[in-house]
């Protein structure tokens, strides 16, 4: 069985395993940050889903592992690598943008993800949360090809970002702070 099933990141060997339903490794992804795992299991946010996005009968890896497969430390950077290890396709996350009469940075920290298809339309999306090192954070919308189809600006910080059920509406909340005027935040919750 060569499909995918679940991965695992292992940060002492600085790969990401992938395994198939048998529980057989099928190959590793190397990555170059130490403690990716951690962050995945302490805050039980996703940088790695295993999942049939393209509707090919074959499972893929989508991730924004920080140098995954990659010499350089790229935090903004989103891969699908297909059912072999092989690169399919990648793209940056966050652009520049102005606020407050700001020109803000591009430079932006991908920190969740999750794949899903909310509108029951046959086709799942992705949603990749990333923060500015400042402010805003996003919360992007992908296609099966990384198209950007949506986004979703907020000026402050997220910290969490997760997948939940409420009553019979599924959606994705937001738990941070927003940033009002110089100095002062208040918690939110979006859904």
């Amino acid at each position: 069985d060569t499909n995918p099933s679940y991965s695992i990141t292992n940060d002492s060997l600085k790969v990401l395993q992938i395994y198939n339903h048998s529980n057989e490794e099928l190959f590793e992804l190397p990555f170059i940050h130490v403690g990716t795992g951690i962050h995945e299991n302490n805050y039980n946010i996703k940088l790695t889903i295993v999942d049939n996005i393209l509707n090919n009968r074959r499972n893929q890896i989508i991730s924004i592992v920080p140098g995954l497969m990659s010499s350089e430390f790229y935090t903004d950077t989103i891969k699908i690598i297909d059912n072999l290890g092989h690169l399919i396709n990648k793209a940056k996350i966050g652009r520049n943008i102005a606020y407050n009469g700001k020109e803000l940075t591009d430079k932006f920290n991908a920190f969740a993800l999750i794949v899903e298809d909310f509108d029951k339309d046959g086709n799942k999306e992705i949603y990749v949360g990333a923060q500015s090192y400042n402010s805003p954070y996003v919360l992007i919308k992908f296609d099966k090809d990384l198209n950007i189809i949506g986004e979703y600006w907020h000026y402050g910080h997220f910290w969490g970002m997760n997948k939940v059920t409420l009553g019979n509406k599924t959606g994705i909340l937001l738990c941070g702070l927003n940033d009002l005027e110089e100095g002062k935040e208040f918690a939110v919750l979006s859904f």
